[in-house]
């Protein structure tokens, strides 16, 4: 089987076999449009024509130096669309005003100037959340409401903060230590298993380089 690489490298000689990367890839892109916008897109849409620009534009610009084509593409699509529903004064950045609601109910911090540091902390993160097999939008079903199981999570990635080993297994096997975690936070197994999403997602904003998404779990640190 031809490696991805070979594909690329032909890709950006031969306009055919551009067309059969984008036949390829075509879900993927439409995926990567869809959760930028956060509505279904289809052909007809003009996210699908920024979109497949960002693409070739992705094919031009990879090397294996970057990593993961598919993560990368996707990257460039969605600061490509992004760029275009700002130009029109359509964007709204709802993915950041997700993470606020889900994590913390506490008044996001605005990005200065014509940077996003938010923006990019989350294209960061989307990456390693898709390691686990997550997305953003699988939070808000496991997202603690009442306040008492808020503490109770918070306890749970306190867990991981304090004891490195339960922190190292939870990225080695990408999922939660149930059974030490429990022991040591006395969090029922119930509530581990119902926010596994939360408490992994949390834990990995506060292990990670991402001052700005840390705000938004702030509280699990009092």
């Amino acid at each position: 089987m031809e490696d991805i690489r070979q594909k690329i490298e032909k890709a950006k000689r031969d306009e055919d076999c551009f067309a059969e990367l984008v036949r390829e890839y075509e879900k993927h892109i439409l995926y990567a449009a869809y959760r930028t916008v956060g509505h279904y897109v289809s052909k007809s849409d003009d996210e699908w024509s920024v979109a497949m620009m960002a693409f070739y534009e992705a094919v031009r610009s990879y090397d294996a130096e970057k990593g993961s084509f598919v993560k990368f593409s996707e990257m460039v699509i969605r600061r490509r669309v992004i760029d275009q529903l700002q130009h029109h004064g359509k964007y709204r950045p709802e993915v950041t005003a997700d993470i606020e609601e889900e994590f913390s109910n506490e008044p996001a911090p605005e990005p200065s100037g014509t940077d996003n540091p938010v923006r990019d902390e989350i294209e960061a993160f989307s990456g390693l959340l898709e390691e686990y097999g997550l997305i953003f939008r699988d939070l808000a079903k496991s997202s603690p409401k009442s306040r008492k199981t808020k503490h109770s999570c918070a306890l749970a990635v306190q867990a991981l903060l304090e004891h490195p080993e339960l922190a190292r297994q939870m990225r080695s096997r990408r999922t939660l230590p149930m059974k030490q975690i429990e022991e040591i936070s006395g969090v029922p197994r119930k509530i581990l298993d119902r926010h596994r999403k939360y408490i992994i997602a949390a834990a990995e904003i506060l292990l990670g380089d991402y001052p700005h998404l840390q705000e938004y779990v702030r509280y699990i640190r009092r």
